[in-house]
């Protein structure tokens, strides 16, 4: 189904896509502003005309001054013009019910039809035709709008009287298919991100970005973690990827249809994407791909429905945000709540911190040496807080590592954190052989001189 093809037609020409944006002049002004909603007026004085039982009705033909279509009743789900491809927000759809099952009008303004044409429904603004179970119809038609602007004049099949009817009411019979469309993309719970499995992101320019929820745990002891693993392998700072990533995802969704089942993507620069990202959850994965713009909108195809959206472009800063910005400071963070060992290795200097005892009467030791909680907390808190000073995306160097600093954690996984001589001021770090984090020598030295001056201040 074309949605809107000869309005398509006479669209306006945005010269960076070489093609058409119908929808733009017509549904979506170029601002991001959509706050100014008509509200009902209030139906005091109102009288109803018809009231007929909307669970009988099978199918609403609705026209309009643009547009003609059908919804439909495809066993307990509403498609338009037969395509059950076309995502219907089923709520609309049955509140359009209502409205034309609930007929109500401020004033009777002829009590026969005989001048009918006069009102304008010789060629009616549009018509909403319900069809029922039983066979029966009934049609509720707009005639022209009143010159103050303020109602339109209605009739409804097997009554020859001709009614007033408020502006937003009549028109809320012959709405436009848009407003029966489901626009929501994308809808992640920032409260929990246990469900969110990965996003992954790649935009013209930029590079390419996959975040994933790792289980760095065991599959009979899961522990899952959000890291980066490309452009690089990292810890991932949790306040950007939740501020800049997840917030964009909390509710996506497009301003508009711009058209079903199209023929030609080039048009909406989607033969060759500006941008691509994937938001993969416990139930499913959505790969999306972004077009070329206009001033305040992108267009978007979801792979697998072959429908174009436009969206604002507020609405993926998410591309913009760095990776760099998403890389936790820290090469690599264990909770110490999760750990029983620690050994840091450099040369012939080895220290092993151990914490043994149950769960509330656990005792602190580095190198056999008793340690108090607090003290050994802020040692183990400099063995964590060694920091990147800087990235490099070359693949691994094949060197024996100078240093490490290896977890045994409690579910008797380990995690082994190795220094690799890069130059004489500078070590390259993997965590279990993955990595791209740059650190100052001074840095792991600085670890060693904090755990050097624990165990002799505990003597």
């Amino acid at each position: 189904m074309k949605l809107y093809r000869n309005i398509i037609i006479i669209a306006i020409v945005v010269a960076v896509l070489g093609g058409a944006m119908y929808f733009v002049s017509k549904y979506l002004p170029e601002n991001d502003n959509s706050a100014n909603v008509t509200q009902q007026p209030a139906e005091d004085d109102m009288f109803s005309i018809y009231k007929g039982n909307s669970e009988n009705v099978s199918k609403i033909q609705i026209k309009n001054a643009d547009e003609e279509y059908a919804v439909s009743l495809s066993g307990e789900t509403w498609v338009m013009n037969g395509d059950s491809t076309i995502r219907l927000k089923q709520t609309n759809v049955k509140s359009l019910l209502y409205t034309c099952t609930s007929v109500s009008v401020k004033k009777t303004v002829s009590e026969t039809s005989e001048k009918a044409a006069d009102f304008g429904f010789s060629a009616p603004t549009g018509y909403a035709e319900l069809f029922f179970n039983d066979g029966t119809t009934k049609r509720i038609t707009v005639g022209n709008k009143t010159l103050d602007g303020q109602d339109y004049y209605i009739m409804v099949s097997d009554d020859e009287k001709i009614y007033l009817k408020n502006t937003y009411g009549s028109e809320s019979l012959i709405p436009s298919s848009q407003s029966l469309r489901d626009l929501s993309l994308i809808s992640v719970d920032s409260s929990d991100l246990s469900t969110l499995k990965h996003v992954y992101m790649s935009k013209q320019g930029n590079t390419a970005v996959k975040l994933e929820n790792t289980n760095i745990g065991t599959s009979e002891n899961p522990n899952y973690q959000w890291r980066m693993l490309e452009p690089v392998f990292a810890e991932m700072n949790g306040q950007v990827f939740t501020d800049k990533i997840i917030s964009c995802f909390e509710a996506f969704q497009a301003a508009a249809v711009v058209e079903d089942h199209p023929d030609n993507l080039s048009i909406y620069g989607l033969d060759a994407p500006y941008a691509e990202f994937s938001v993969g959850t416990a139930d499913k994965t959505l790969n999306m791909k972004v077009g070329g713009k206009t001033e305040t909108y992108r267009f978007l195809m979801e792979e697998g429905y072959d429908t174009v959206y436009a969206v604002p472009k507020s609405s993926l800063t998410f591309l913009d945000v760095a990776y760099v910005d998403l890389m936790s400071n820290l090469i690599h963070v264990e909770y110490i709540s999760n750990v029983d060992k620690v050994e840091v290795v450099s040369g012939n200097t080895k220290y092993d911190m151990e914490i043994k005892g149950e769960k509330g009467a656990e005792e602190y030791y580095i190198n056999g040496v008793k340690i108090q909680k607090e003290t050994f907390s802020k040692a183990y808190q400099a063995v964590i807080g060694i920091s990147l000073d800087s990235l490099d995306l070359t693949k691994e160097p094949t060197v024996t590592p100078a240093a490490y600093i290896k977890y045994t954690k409690k579910d008797g996984s380990t995690t082994l954190v190795e220094f690799l001589p890069v130059d004489e001021r500078n070590y390259r770090v993997t965590v279990d052989g993955k990595g791209n984090s740059i650190t100052n020598k001074k840095n792991f030295e600085g670890v060693l001189s904090k755990l050097e001056e624990t165990v002799k201040g505990a003597n």
